[in-house]
């Protein structure tokens, strides 16, 4: 599915710049670097390669810090008019490694937030390699392996 494909495209990027992203964020005085990076790179290299000029995604992960209110940081003034939801590569449930149980995205939407990995400490961290996903799924946080997944647009 092409929005798959972009957000590939995206955890590449991740983990080809993550190591210099962490080196600046941890010489910015206003700590918020890395999530205003993220949420730009969001905005010019997901939201942009789906098309629509009218189309506006969630933020990721925290957002943005640039902009005052806004957690954007492109259109600070736009809201969101869609999200990325996730479902099940092959009708069937998906496991959710944080809560170590499957859920069902037939019953509720799994909803993308950003890119993880899970370390031998069973764990979730926000670097290298960015095989997982952090997902909202009844309004708590599930960690989704990435090719288990097919990303969908929903409109909100």
């Amino acid at each position: 599915m092409i929005i798959n494909n972009i957000l590939k495209d995206y955890a590449s990027l991740l983990c080809l710049y993550w190591s210099k992203v962490k080196e600046l964020d941890n010489s910015d005085t206003t700590e918020s670097f890395k999530d205003d990076w993220l949420q730009a790179n969001w905005e010019l290299i997901v939201e942009r390669q789906l098309g629509d000029s009218d189309l506006y995604l969630e933020v990721y992960g925290d957002g943005a810090d640039c902009n005052g209110v806004s957690s954007r940081v492109l259109f600070p003034n736009k809201q969101a008019t869609h999200n990325v939801i996730l479902k099940s590569e092959n009708e069937e449930k998906i496991y959710d490694f944080l809560g170590e149980r499957y859920i069902d995205d037939s019953i509720e939407e799994i909803v993308f937030q950003r890119f993880v990995t899970i370390k031998d400490d069973g764990w979730y961290y926000e670097e290298p390699p960015f095989d997982m996903i952090e997902a909202l799924y009844r309004d708590e946080v599930v960690i989704v392996k990435f090719s288990a997944v097919n990303a969908e647009l929903n409109i909100i």
